[in-house]
């Protein structure tokens, strides 16, 4: 048998050249994929929280309605007098009232008028933190603000901070030591109890659609993402005056000034706060994007994930000026907001044990 012997030919330089090629996209493709998932996990996680958050918010809400409005006829927790006028100055624990500034044009709403209430926000937190005036106002203007009558530890002046940390932060947010074991140790914590971080914590806002309705309201949950506990950082709330809002319309314009910008970015909150001509807004909107510049420098115009609202208080209105309010700064964001079911009477009675 005649054998034919054949020289095998190695690999080209070529060859070689386009194989590491492809293996070095391959490579960089999965490498990739660990930053993207990395990132994907953690707002995955920060959801968890915030609805986590929110979900504890709702059951605080509804206890504090049903055993400080419910069932006190003539001595509800004073949110409940607020949304009849603001400038209402009863504490609900004893005739001391509230060092309230009186609100620009704010009038009391009658209790027997179908027409919306005034919108309050009830921030515990919030209202521990701040002092005079930014205190009982959402950044010292006309949006006010209260804390839960429950959250005072027996004095009318003096909300009780682990109360207010206690109640209106996430529960399941436990500080561990490197022994493993939940710390005991920090400052912000009673001695002797489980230490938890407060990085998320929230505050609600509460309205009567129909202000006869008088244990019915409105539920709207804000769930913030590191704002801090016992402290509010200079410039945490501004307030964007004469904002021109149009039913329908996804834009929204504002004027900055150069250097004081406002702390919003591409999926930012903001609150369409307004109070004039019988409007008492509390709408919050998603910023989808941002146009700095636009149309005229000084102006930037924002694309929001939903349209412009009509007026509480005047749906006949198409267009209006009103007060836009920025819940957040540098340090800390307003992670989310939820809109929750109606408080209503639940139709359990709270038994003392």
């Amino acid at each position: 048998m005649i054998h034919h012997h054949k020289t095998r030919r190695g690999m080209s330089l070529t060859e070689v050249l386009v194989a590491l090629f492809v293996m070095a996209l391959g490579m960089i493709s999965i490498l990739t994929l660990f930053p993207l998932g990395a990132s994907k996990m953690a707002i995955a996680l920060r959801n968890n929280r915030t609805s986590q958050t929110a979900t504890q918010a709702d059951g605080m809400m509804r206890l504090w309605w049903q055993r400080e409005v419910v069932e006190r006829p003539g001595n509800e927790d004073p949110m409940f007098y607020v949304m009849d006028n603001p400038n209402e100055t009863r504490n609900g624990l004893n005739a001391t009232p509230y060092a309230v500034p009186p609100g620009a044009g704010l009038t009391p709403i009658p209790t027997d008028s179908t027409q919306p209430s005034y919108p309050v926000m009830i921030d515990p937190i919030g209202f521990q933190a701040r002092t005079g005036s930014d205190r009982f106002w959402v950044a010292s203007n006309n949006f006010p603000r209260r804390t839960a009558r429950a959250l005072y530890g027996g004095s009318p002046t003096s909300p009780n901070l682990i109360l207010a940390f206690g109640a209106c932060s996430l529960l399941d947010d436990i500080t561990f030591g490197e022994n493993g074991l939940p710390d005991t140790t920090s400052a912000t914590a009673a001695p002797n109890t489980i230490t938890r971080e407060g990085r998320y914590n929230w505050s609600a806002v509460v309205q009567r659609q129909n202000n006869n309705l008088r244990t019915t309201a409105n539920l709207t949950i804000l769930v913030f993402d590191r704002r801090p506990i016992g402290t509010a950082p200079a410039n945490s709330e501004t307030v964007i005056v004469a904002p021109t809002f149009n039913v329908g319309s996804q834009q929204l314009s504002i004027s900055v000034t150069v250097g004081a910008e406002p702390p919003i970015r591409a999926g930012s909150w903001i609150m369409d706060g307004t109070r004039a001509g019988g409007i008492h807004n509390a709408n919050f909107y998603r910023i989808k994007s941002i146009a700095e510049d636009s149309p005229t420098p000084g102006v930037w115009t924002l694309d929001l994930e939903t349209p412009i609202k009509r007026p509480t208080g005047s749906p006949t209105m198409l267009s209006y000026q009103g007060q836009l309010y920025v819940l957040q700064n540098a340090l800390y964001r307003l992670a989310d907001v939820f809109e929750r079911p109606q408080l209503q009477p639940s139709g359990y009675q709270f038994q003392t044990p």
